[in-house]
């Protein structure tokens, strides 16, 4: 799994990454339950986590959908988008 902060790539099992300390957290993008890094649907909503987004729908409108969701994963998916 690679940090989200610094991109270094963990094992699988890693709940913190090896270079930072960074929470490596894995979430579902429609609900927020953390999820197993192997995980292909989400447990908590059915969602699919292979599912790639179309290239025309950006981070921003995306996160409009997610007020609900835990801040936490906000912040990691708006540092997604700086890469």
């Amino acid at each position: 799994m690679q940090c989200p902060q610094c991109q270094h790539e963990n094992s699988e099992a890693a709940k913190f990454c090896e270079e930072c300390g960074t929470k490596l957290i894995r979430a579902c993008p429609s609900c927020g339950q953390e999820v197993s890094p192997r995980a292909k649907f989400c447990p908590a909503c059915g969602t699919s986590l292979t599912r790639q987004l179309p290239a025309s729908q950006t981070l921003d409108s995306s996160l409009q959908t997610l007020d609900s969701v835990d801040p936490k994963l906000c912040l990691w998916l708006t540092s997604r988008q700086t890469k």
